[in-house]
């Protein structure tokens, strides 16, 4: 992970205050992240190793301000030319 954000509803559900994702989450914050691919797995199509991605994880899988993060390809998408991980 190069980038990563906390948004209002990190903070919501590190305090317990957002009944809708009850149970659902881990009081880890994060959702959304930018980095660089290191890995794939045999069923990966899309992603090669060494591609810059951006993405949001799925509710269930928080915890994007770490230094590595295991996702679905269909979580993240390939970041522009041209473009930083944190535009």
């Amino acid at each position: 992970v190069h980038a990563a954000s906390l948004n209002p509803i990190d903070w919501k559900v590190l305090v317990g205050n957002f009944a809708l994702l009850s149970g659902l989450t881990q009081k880890r914050p994060g959702f959304d992240f930018a980095g660089k691919v290191i890995a794939v797995g045999p069923r990966c199509q899309r992603l090669q190793i060494g591609d810059l991605v951006h993405g949001m994880t799925v509710f269930r899988r928080t915890g994007t301000l770490a230094e590595y993060l295991a996702v679905n390809e269909a979580e993240v998408a390939k970041i522009p030319e041209g473009m930083s991980m944190v535009d």
